[in-house]
């Protein structure tokens, strides 16, 4: 029980996983979630509005895209003003939103007194350094950092209103909750459980105008949309949305998403560490939850969080378990002096799930290592050069080929293709090559993993694919250039194009 006591200790945890953590961030992986983002920052910087070319083809988003995450790609577009097109620039608008979070719990903690030591001091930001889900959000371009940063504020506000009866505290709790449904729908939680948090404690004139604030914040998402044609379009993108399922609309869906809502706590390891941790902590604690009013309220709001993330969130990923983390992380720190000073047994459950969530976390943390993308812009330059690209092609590429050609060619990204095949548009094997022709997209740039989509393997230099023929390997990239001749020799598993125009006389994507 010494050691786990032993502030040193802690602060030796702290230490290892904060180094893991800032470790991580060495050349960090450039993904789809940054790219995607970007691209719609850098549109709405330079025409005031939101389109895609890396989805052309996709419920008209190549003419306005209404379906998107509002202050989080009109912050992203502030910075691309600010500081230039880079992937790094905005990650590093998630670090801002870090920095602000571990300040706001600092001075909620410090303010209402809610550790007793130093020692849980460091162990809650040993929780927060540690969490895997967290150091991989915090640099990268995902809205989800700046969701629970302000549903946190949010909390901060409410938590204090029902300590001091100040009708501004409310209305600031209510501002920040809009604030996180304006950078994602998801943020609609943060509302729910304010509202169930001040009805638990009766405070019904806190809960109207925590509600209208809210309310009239959150409305700004609909700025947007001017007329009926601009409702319909955004309807029917979120409708056609690839990530949405017919589920995520109708009652029976959001009944069954909440009873399965617990697959994202088990996901993988280092997911299901964390859940077993604070299960357990939980249920060992549970009388002082009851006892204490101070974690009482925490324990209602992450409650509320969890029932309504279940309820609204389409696919749930265990990424969004970001969003009420910090509660967890409050309630394990509060708890866990009572729980390590129970008898032996429980003890030893204790440092066997410790043990097993610190190793998982740092493992999941250390792991990007393996993901890294350095110089990736240099790499996409000398891929330009090597396939011989012209400032203005049309093109496929992978989605991060926009780090730094974003203003350079005009990308349609693979992912495209696989998700009109997944409507059932096109066969993706089968008509690829046709609808890039049919498209003019001069330069094909695949991956292995494109590759397997198509269902290519051992394609040699020369090989016609189509209207294309192979030129090779490119850097880590395969290069196909349009060439609509028939004297080369074709692959076994190329497709000509086809005269039906694919299944059921389906064309090329519109463009």
């Amino acid at each position: 029980m010494s050691l786990l006591l032993n502030q040193k200790f802690i602060l030796s945890l702290l230490l290892i996983s904060a180094m893991v953590s800032t470790v991580s961030l060495y050349q960090r992986e450039i993904g789809t979630d940054d790219a995607w983002f970007a691209e719609q920052s850098y549109w709405f910087a330079k025409n005031g509005y939101v389109k895609s070319e890396l989805f052309r083809g996709l419920n008209n988003v190549e003419d306005r895209h209404l379906a998107y995450h509002r202050l989080h790609v009109w912050q992203g577009a502030l910075a691309y003003k600010l500081f230039g097109w880079s992937a790094y620039v905005f990650k590093t608008i998630m670090l801002v939103y870090l920095v602000v979070f571990l300040l706001a719990s600092y001075l909620l903690i410090k303010k209402y007194q809610l550790f007793e030591s130093r020692l849980e001091y460091y162990l809650f930001y040993t929780f927060i350094s540690c969490y895997s889900i967290l150091a991989i959000l915090f640099f990268t371009n995902r809205p989800d950092i700046t969701i629970m940063t302000f549903g946190f504020l949010s909390f901060c506000m409410l938590f204090s209103a029902l300590k001091e009866d100040a009708l501004y505290k409310p209305l600031l709790a209510g501002v920040f909750a809009g604030l996180a449904v304006l950078t994602h729908l998801n943020g609609l939680v943060f509302m729910l459980a304010g509202g169930c948090l001040l009805l638990f404690e009766k405070r019904f004139r806190s809960l109207v105008i925590f509600s209208v604030a809210g309310i009239l914040v959150s409305l700004v998402y609909f700025i947007i949309l001017h007329d009926a044609s601009d409702i319909n379009l955004y309807l029917q993108q979120m409708r056609d949305n690839p990530a949405l399922h017919e589920d995520d609309f109708g009652i029976w869906g959001t009944i069954s998403k909440v009873l399965h809502g617990y697959r994202p706590y088990f996901h993988k390891g280092s997911d299901a560490s964390y859940t077993l941790l604070f299960i357990t902590m939980l249920w060992l604690g549970r009388k002082r939850i009851i006892q204490n009013d101070d974690l009482r309220k925490i324990f209602i709001y992450f409650i509320s969080i969890a029932i309504s993330l279940a309820a609204i969130s389409p696919g749930y990923k265990s990424l969004y378990l970001v969003y009420h983390a910090p509660y967890v992380f409050l309630m394990l720190t509060i708890l866990y002096r009572y729980v390590v000073e129970q008898e032996v047994s429980k003890r030893k459950l204790l440092v066997t799930l410790l043990v097993l969530f610190f190793f998982t976390q740092w493992g999941e943390v250390l792991s990007l290592l393996n993901k890294r993308t350095p110089q990736l812009a240099d790499v996409h330059a000398e891929v330009s050069r090597s396939m011989g690209l012209q400032p203005g092609e049309r093109i496929v590429a992978p989605i991060i080929f926009v780090f730094n050609g974003m203003d350079k060619y005009t990308i349609q990204s693979f992912h495209l293709y696989r998700a009109i095949s997944g409507q059932r548009k096109i066969q993706l094997e089968k008509d690829f090559f046709r609808v890039t022709s049919e498209d003019k997209r001069t330069h094909l740039i695949l991956t292995d993993h494109h590759l397997r989509d198509l269902g290519i393997s051992g394609a040699v230099k020369g090989d016609r694919f189509g209207d294309y023929l192979y030129t090779g390997r490119h850097g880590p990239y395969h290069g196909f250039t349009l060439a609509p001749f028939r004297d080369r020799r074709p692959h076994p598993a190329a497709r000509s194009p086809d005269p039906a125009r694919g299944p059921a006389g389906q064309g090329p994507v519109p463009g």
